[in-house]
């Protein structure tokens, strides 16, 4: 490549580039000892005049790749010119300079015509790591360039590069949120398809989306709204906190004083309820929330089945015979409890039996 045209193609001089495409010997077609041409050079800086200038000129530049076997586009989506990749996108020529397959290496020029059946399309050239332009803008988080590609072609998201990484994936570590909910409402419509499902939640060394939403602390981002991820976190720190503090209440009156031992149980019986509806709120918000999108009717069911909770508790309460327990019945002194009466001189089968009101310990008398 010539020099000047190296330093025109970086500062977007596009004065230059006509100059030089009206000049005898211009070749835009020659790159760089990296294999980039001036497209690639322009478009990763953003300058959008020049790659109209150029492409209108040569539009072989769209689909040349480099060293890496990234194309221009692959070039704009990993810098976020969402500008360059719409012009890109919008090139229409009939020639196409592609990679031969059966020679790495080496480039071979076909004839294809665009829009019919084995051409290639530019948004789904693979470079050496088979990217796509898609896995680059959402690997550097370029939401606007993700969501243009994303609309070119749904089923991209069963494509996995080399690392083993989805655009699903790659969106959840981006945290690209847009492109993400996208995805996976257009995987909740091809249940039919277990193979696209299959490639379109794997990810690198066995993790899925979803580890990638931890990893990247974005998990409320891929699992619940703000709003359900908020009232999650509130329930559930709710609950643990009331569970343990019942714990602690209830070991310090077993070995404090006795006489703390009817208000612990008091208190502890308030907390354990107040843990069980932030438990029940808590579990009942996330797994709503997961679930509604692919199932809304077993959604409602789960919703069902744990808000009936309290009230099963609360009537295997009055049913059970064991909800007012034999210590409350002494510690209350209404239990009775046996008395034995011996008589000097009689036989062990003449002893007599009674029952006599228990007193209640002095310390619960003093309460």
């Amino acid at each position: 490549m010539d020099c000047l045209m190296y330093k025109a193609a970086r500062e977007g001089n596009v004065e230059f580039l006509k100059q030089f495409i009206q000049g005898s010997d211009n070749n835009l077609l020659l790159p760089t000892h990296r294999e980039n041409n001036i497209v690639h050079i322009a478009a990763k800086l953003g300058h959008e005049t020049f790659v109209r200038e150029a492409l209108q000129a040569s539009p072989f530049l769209a689909s040349h790749k480099n060293s890496k076997g990234d194309t221009p586009l692959h070039v704009a989506a990993r810098a976020g010119h969402a500008g360059v990749v719409k012009l890109l996108l919008s090139t229409k020529s009939s020639l196409f300079r592609v990679d031969s397959i059966e020679t790495p290496g080496t480039t071979v020029l076909r004839e294809m015509e665009v829009g019919k059946t084995g051409a290639p399309k530019l948004w789904r050239t693979r470079n050496m790591v088979q990217s796509t332009a898609l896995h680059e803008a959402l690997r550097n988080g370029h939401e606007e360039v993700a969501v243009c590609l994303w609309e070119l072609h749904h089923e991209m998201a069963g494509l996995v590069n080399s690392a083993g990484e989805s655009p699903l994936y790659l969106a959840a570590e981006s945290r690209c949120k847009e492109v993400l909910l996208k995805i996976l409402k257009f995987l909740t419509q091809v249940s039919y398809n277990p193979t696209l499902l299959r490639e379109a939640v794997r990810g690198p060394d066995g993790q899925n989306p979803l580890h990638a939403a931890i990893l990247s602390g974005s998990s409320g981002l891929l699992t619940l709204s703000r709003k359900a991820f908020h009232a999650f976190v509130l329930a559930d720190s709710l609950a643990m906190c009331s569970s343990m503090t019942v714990v602690f209440l209830l070991i310090l009156a077993m070995v404090g004083d006795p006489a703390f031992l009817r208000s612990a149980i008091f208190y502890s019986t308030n907390l354990l309820n107040i843990a069980l509806f932030g438990t029940l709120v808590a579990f009942v918000t996330g797994l709503y929330t997961v679930i509604s999108p692919k199932s809304e009717w077993l959604a409602i069911i789960v919703v069902v089945i744990c808000s009936s909770v309290p009230f099963l508790i609360k009537f295997l309460h009055r049913k059970s015979s064991t909800s007012n327990p034999l210590v409350i019945k002494y510690l209350k002194g209404t239990m009775k409890k046996p008395v034995i009466t011996y008589s000097p001189g009689r036989r062990r089968s003449n002893l007599s039996y009674g029952y006599s009101k228990a007193k209640s310990p002095h310390w619960y008398q003093s309460i």
